[in-house]
């Protein structure tokens, strides 16, 4: 390639290239022996780009002929003579280069494998200096850290997380090209526990002198926890007609807790096998029964808070007659949501109605006599000392 040639000189063969130099190979010029001279002066060699040509060894010849030539005539007179011009390459250290997806799609709790994006070129590791990667040199040995933010991450080729007391949120890669790929095909991810949205996977590469870094995105994608019932007693004694059960229970959503602006609607389920059984609440759909009205069975929907305010005037009636023990059976749905982006469009479970079940314990105490006897209905009588 030259710079600006001398304008009395005739290029054969010329283009221009990329880097704005008057370029070609071959390069032939026509012109006197003394524009020859100052042309050869200007004369610069450029090596391939290594991107192109692979392992190009050292040296290059550079191959010379000068030929008498009559311009008249356009042709060539006499003999030509040849030269050869050596040029020595010395090898410099090109930096790695790591490729990996701009995104991950993952969901919520659940270990996510990166092997198939290592073993369909998508996340890889190259560097030209190490075509083969398998030999460990100055220039092909590597230190490659992978770190998240929220999630963990484990190099294993077996069950992924299976000691849950172990949390890391990064991981450290050594060796050649070749055990680097090896090692990034046993890569696993799992989000933090019960949170989606997004993570993020940074990538750094040390090759001893050069430290390049690369990211993506991870998209934690929501699946639906079940919902919790929270019995704080289960054992009640009635020595009244109606007993206040407010603190028997309450319900709980994870989702709900992470995403609390989520409009999600549970149902609530109370039926009781004797007596009978009420709530108040106005904010509440009335699925079975009224709204503070005495009944065997209710069934609700509504918001977690507005089911958890309306639990607060939980009442509980028994019979008249009956004593002994009787039973409350309770029943949680979440409706199958999500949580969060319900209508997304990478949701990859499918929406499955989550439940929980309780049940409450009342014991309804027999009445007792003027004498402190307590009195049966049953035929059964305490043994009575006067």
């Amino acid at each position: 390639a030259i710079k600006d040639p001398p304008p009395d000189l005739r290029f054969v063969s010329l283009s221009l290239d990329e880097t704005g130099l008057q370029s070609a190979s071959p390069l032939a010029v026509i012109g006197s022996a003394v524009a020859l001279s100052k042309f050869a002066a200007q004369l610069s060699y450029f090596p391939p780009v290594n991107g192109n040509i692979r392992n190009l060894q050292s040296p290059v010849s550079i191959n010379l002929t000068a030929t008498e030539y009559d311009v008249v005539s356009d042709s060539a007179l006499g003999d030509a003579a040849h030269a050869t011009l050596t040029v020595f390459l010395n090898p410099v250290n090109d930096a790695p280069i790591i490729s990996l997806p701009s995104t991950f799609d993952v969901d919520e709790d659940l270990p996510f494998s990166f092997e198939n994006f290592v073993h369909n070129g998508s996340f890889t590791l190259s560097d030209v200096d190490c075509f083969k990667g398998k030999k460990i040199t100055e220039q092909c040995y590597y230190e490659v850290t992978l770190r998240v933010h929220f999630g963990k991450l484990e190099l294993t080729s077996s069950i992924p997380f299976k000691d849950t007391s172990i949390v890391s949120t990064s991981t450290v890669i050594k060796g050649s090209l070749y055990e680097v790929q090896k090692r990034l095909a046993h890569l696993h991810y799992q989000s933090a526990k019960d949170r989606n949205g997004v993570d993020y996977l940074n990538v750094t590469v040390k090759d001893g002198e050069h430290l390049i870094f690369a990211q993506a995105v991870i998209t934690v994608h929501p699946v639906n926890d079940p919902p919790e019932i929270l019995l704080r007693k289960s054992f009640f004694l009635a020595t009244n007609r109606s007993i206040p059960l407010d603190g028997a229970f309450s319900v709980f959503d994870v989702d709900f807790v992470t995403n609390p602006s989520y409009s999600a609607l549970w149902r609530l389920s109370l039926a009781a096998q004797a007596g009978l059984i009420r709530l108040a609440s106005s904010s509440l759909l009335w699925e079975v029964g009224s709204d503070n009205e005495w009944s065997q069975t209710l069934m609700v929907r509504g918001g977690v808070n507005a089911i958890n305010n309306a639990l607060l005037s939980f009442e509980y009636q028994y019979p008249e007659g009956l004593f002994g023990y009787d039973f409350i059976q309770i029943s949680v749905s979440d409706g199958g949501h999500y949580g969060k982006n319900l209508d997304a469009p990478f949701q990859i479970i499918p929406r499955v109605d989550m439940l929980a079940d309780a049940s409450i314990t009342i014991y309804v105490s027999p009445p007792i006599n003027e004498y402190g006897v307590k009195l049966f209905t049953t035929g059964e009588q305490d043994e009575v000392t006067l």
